[in-house]
């Protein structure tokens, strides 16, 4: 009974998570654009897109943004409701400092395009982690690795959506579930060092205690972070905020330990073999996330600027969620996995080796005959194409049997 109870509430959880991801991505697409990203706690201007309202505005990269239509961005609620109420094709006042100078800006807003200029790249790697702690918690067989794996990736999912356009405009619930999720995302990975590939067999004290180091620090900071959010803006808090985005690359250097004491411990042969297949590749997936944000915080307590856009380190996660969730799955699972990414990867090679076979007829079809294809002509005809493959593949069997007993059968 308590087994289900658990099951469903996780279930829950991650149905949850999914619907409040959603809602977040339909606020941002019905927010104005702008054509500029920039940091929410110092307000520097980190990226201008080419072509939009604010690069002919005038906007430059390094610009602090102070504020829009004469609303301090200082003031969260007031200028959220600004943001919201302008409507696409409306011109509005912008206040940059530039050099120590104040610098007057008129944009003439546009669309939010469905990329969310460049930001929607949080969403979807937002979706992977969701979709690995998922199909993991669900093949895995709801045991406790799987339960801590599912709840590692929907923190983490939480932390990526949450740190987009929805905070920027400082909906309250966004700054403070981004900064609590990204302090349980760590916790849950040490947690899962404790049982994943072995479990490790320790006092229970030791365990409680290791228990309140992972969760106490990261859930710590990450409340802090959340209490002092509305003043980070005046950098009274910001190294509080550094100090706590350290915590994430810390957590993955004590996963990564936890890996190598399981290679020199364990008793079992494979389960050594899988530890060293993990800290050899896994581990490399997060070496660039983790330098990236280490270098990022260290600039940025440095100069107060950012020197990689973060949405680049952000990306290098990309892999991470897929390769342990695959890790974990081979090790035992309901499911043949290492039987579904084989057949996946051939099946997904033929298929990308098919589109680009076609891609070539038709190209070279409509060069003969001198008609003009569009990139719109040749993706609704792949699409058409694939659609047919798929209906004739799964009607073959049906198609075969009716035209045996239409012209083929035997009196």
């Amino acid at each position: 009974m308590r087994k289900n109870l658990s099951q469903g509430l996780l279930i829950g959880l991650a149905v949850l998570v999914f619907v409040a991801g959603l809602r977040a991505y339909v606020y941002e697409r019905r927010l104005p654009s702008l054509g500029f990203l920039w940091n929410n706690t110092s307000g520097v201007v980190y990226a201008v897109h080419r072509g939009g309202p604010a690069e002919a505005a005038g906007m430059r990269v390094g610009d602090v943004f102070l504020e829009m239509e004469g609303v301090p961005i200082t003031e969260r609620d007031q200028f959220r409701r600004t943001w919201e109420a302008v409507p696409p094709g409306q011109d509005v006042s912008i206040v940059v400092e530039r050099d120590g100078e104040l610098e007057f800006l008129v944009l003439f807003t546009a669309p939010m395009s469905p990329q969310l200029e460049g930001l929607a790249v949080y969403y979807w790697i937002a979706l992977i982690f969701w979709a690995s702690g998922v199909v993991t918690y669900l093949a895995r067989g709801h045991d406790r690795v799987s339960m801590l794996f599912l709840l590692f990736c929907l923190a983490a999912a939480v932390a990526l959506f949450s740190n987009t356009n929805v905070n920027l405009t400082f909906v309250r619930w966004t700054g403070a579930l981004q900064r609590v999720a990204t302090g349980l995302a760590g916790a849950c990975l040490l947690h899962l060092a404790l049982h994943f590939p072995e479990e490790k067999r320790l006092h229970p004290q030791v365990r409680a205690l290791l228990l309140a180091l992972f969760y106490g620090p990261g859930l710590l900071l990450g409340g802090l972070n959340a209490y002092f959010y509305p003043r980070q803006l005046q950098g009274e808090f910001t190294w509080l905020f550094n100090v706590f985005f350290l915590w994430v690359p810390l957590c993955f250097v004590g996963w990564a330990a936890a890996l190598v004491h399981t290679i020199r411990s364990a008793a079992d042969q494979k389960v050594r073999q899988q530890a060293r297949e993990m800290a050899a590749g896994i581990t490399l997936t997060l070496l660039p996330f983790a330098a990236l944000l280490v270098v990022n915080v260290a600039y940025h307590m440095a100069f107060h600027r950012t020197l990689v856009d973060v949405r680049l380190a952000v990306t290098t996660l990309l892999v991470f969620p897929m390769s342990l969730g695959y890790a974990i799955l081979k090790q035992r699972s309901v499911w043949n996995v290492e039987a579904l990414v084989n057949r996946g990867l051939v099946y997904l090679s033929l298929g990308v080796i098919l589109l680009f076979t076609y891609f070539v007829l038709v190209a070279t079809l409509g060069r003969l005959w001198g008609v003009a294809i569009s990139w719109g002509v040749f993706a609704v005809g792949a699409l058409a194409a694939l659609i047919v493959a798929f209906l004739a593949l799964m009607l073959r069997p049906v198609v075969q049997t009716m035209v045996h007993r239409l012209f083929f059968r035997q009196d």
